[in-house]
């Protein structure tokens, strides 16, 4: 699989700042991670998803913290958010794409 500079980048930087852990995945996992990176991006992709998880999690956690203080979040807000992040996810896909 190709991966962009940035990717590298971006993958070396959350290599260098993280202390080793040890982590049991399923092989049917780590084998679909293979396909998708490089053996030496491997720890660096695995570390990206775990941050984009922790973002999710926190975003919802301010969500539910502003519903409880304000009321639900109007759905026009929130259906031009998810509009927003499926934007986002149609350009990182042809991003990624484009570098194959």
């Amino acid at each position: 699989m190709a991966v962009t500079e940035e990717d590298k980048g971006r993958r070396s930087a959350a290599k260098k700042r993280a202390p080793r852990r040890k982590v049991a995945l399923p092989q049917a996992l780590a084998d679909d991670i293979r396909t998708r990176v490089d053996p030496e991006d491997f720890d660096a992709y695995v570390i990206e998803v775990l941050e984009r998880q922790a973002q999710r999690e926190r975003l919802a956690e301010l969500i539910a913290a502003h519903e409880r203080e304000q009321g639900p979040l109007p759905q026009e807000y929130l259906d031009e958010a998810y509009e927003a992040f499926r934007e986002a996810e149609r350009k990182e896909a042809k991003r990624r794409a484009a570098n194959l």
